[in-house]
């Protein structure tokens, strides 16, 4: 199928008052059980991978040797630097402590856990325990209103409209998505999230007694740079929004895979959570009748641009569940929307 970065649209459509509301269950379950019955080899595929406890090491070990060269650096080069190297391999971190959270590393639950503390060590915030924790709502209740914490807030998509603030909205990314859960959703602070901050901060301490602020200032805006408006965190919007009419989920395709340890192959993540990265390009070759007539990117860095110029597009521009109980909250929200819009012409 043709990506959907290369297709021609029309630009003259208007932003959408509110999500696109759908009461379908999600497909990724009804296509894992369709392909374990035609492919039963799939199990194969599934378990950990014993090459990324390494990789991850020397991502981070590479990290505090670049932050620990940069002491004495004009600012202007901290800076480059921070966006170019240390933005671009501080995601590349975030996406690994995704995979780090599905348990992806070690059989024993407790050594995947300490390779989600040692994976943040460059990211002087400590958020991997947490991220682990939310991201399994993501999974349990993928785009279901008031549950799933990877949605937009509505003061998100009321708000962020017009191609200025949707640009600043993009920039905001590494706050929004990280603040977002815990105002959404907020669920009590567990004790690994606890001692997580107390080993992360004990590491920011000593790179600051050793280093200097330097080192840790580099670090942190290596953080916020990688995960603003980046090559890199084009995934934030490539993977749930309603990009074709009609999907929820989209694949990426495209070279930056090979630093976001193929976090672009998603349609084929979701659909089988307990598959390593290095494994999933095998899944889409193993099921190509599936996936292959699925709309996918081909450029982060495209999507960006799109979301920004098109009208259509703005943070509701997502197919939403509607939760049991609550089925008259779709029209409700709409409505109110539709009235704050008829009363901003007049």
């Amino acid at each position: 199928m043709t990506s959907v970065s290369d297709k021609v649209h029309n630009w003259l459509g208007v932003a959408p008052l509110n999500f696109h509301w759908i009461d379908e269950p999600p497909y990724h379950t009804t296509r894992r059980v369709a392909i374990r019955k035609k492919h039963p080899d799939v199990d194969k595929l599934e378990g950990v991978e014993p090459l990324t406890k390494w990789l991850v090491t020397a991502v981070v070990i590479q990290q505090f040797i670049v932050a620990y060269f940069m002491r004495e650096q004009p600012w202007w080069v901290i800076l480059l630097t921070a966006y170019c190297w240390g933005g671009t391999w501080n995601h590349s971190l975030f996406l690994v402590i995704h995979e780090i959270s599905h348990n992806l590393l070690f059989e024993i639950p407790i050594l995947n856990t300490v390779f989600l503390f040692v994976a943040n060590l460059p990211i002087p915030v400590p958020m991997s325990m947490s991220f682990q924790k939310y991201h399994r709502l993501h999974h349990i209740y993928l785009n279901t209103f008031e549950m799933d914490p990877d949605l937009p807030t509505q003061f998100e998509g009321r708000f962020f409209v017009g191609p200025i603030r949707k640009l600043i909205w993009l920039i905001l990314q590494p706050l929004t998505y990280t603040i977002r859960p815990l105002f959404q959703q907020p669920i009590p602070l567990t004790r690994a999230e606890l001692i997580q901050w107390a080993v992360q901060f004990s590491v920011d301490a000593l790179v600051v007694y050793f280093w200097g602020w330097t080192p840790l200032v580099y670090l942190f805006l290596a953080t916020l740079l990688g995960g603003s408006l980046h090559p890199m965190s084009g995934h934030y919007i490539a993977e749930h929004y309603e990009w074709a009419k009609g999907y929820e989920t989209y694949s990426y395709y495209g070279p930056l895979n090979w630093l976001g340890w193929n976090v672009g192959f998603h349609n084929e993540h979701h659909d089988f959570p307990r598959v390593p990265f290095t494994k999933l390009p095998a899944l889409k070759k193993l099921a190509p009748e599936y996936y292959d007539n699925l709309p996918f990117h081909s450029s982060w860095v495209a999507l960006m641009v799109r979301f920004i110029v098109d009208p259509e597009l703005n943070p509701f521009a997502r197919r939403v569940r509607i939760p049991k109980g609550k089925e008259s909250i779709a029209a409700e929200m709409t409505a109110a929307a539709r009235n704050r819009d008829d009363e901003g012409e007049e």
